[in-house]
């Protein structure tokens, strides 16, 4: 039986603060003591709940017309597992 592999993840930490528009869910997630921005196709996710993710480029100075706001920092990713799942 080969090895199991572990989740491809380079990123882990809590969600504090969650909003969906326009298809998306944007997550802050606090990360090691750090808060970033994380943006990913709309899931359904709590306040409270650990989150993984892989390593995405980030885009700087990202406006959401649709938030009418604009994020310093974001990560634009593909998947998004919540509470391991």
């Amino acid at each position: 039986m080969p090895p199991i592999q572990p989740a491809a993840a380079s990123h882990k930490g809590k969600v504090v603060a969650t909003m969906d528009a326009a298809g998306y869910t944007y997550l802050q997630v606090e990360e090691k003591g750090q808060k970033i921005w994380v943006a990913a196709a709309q899931t359904k996710v709590t306040i409270g709940d650990e989150v993984e993710f892989p390593d995405s480029p980030v885009m700087q100075n990202f406006t959401s017309k649709t938030l009418n706001r604009t994020f310093d920092k974001i990560f634009f990713v593909s998947t998004l597992r919540v509470n391991g799942k």
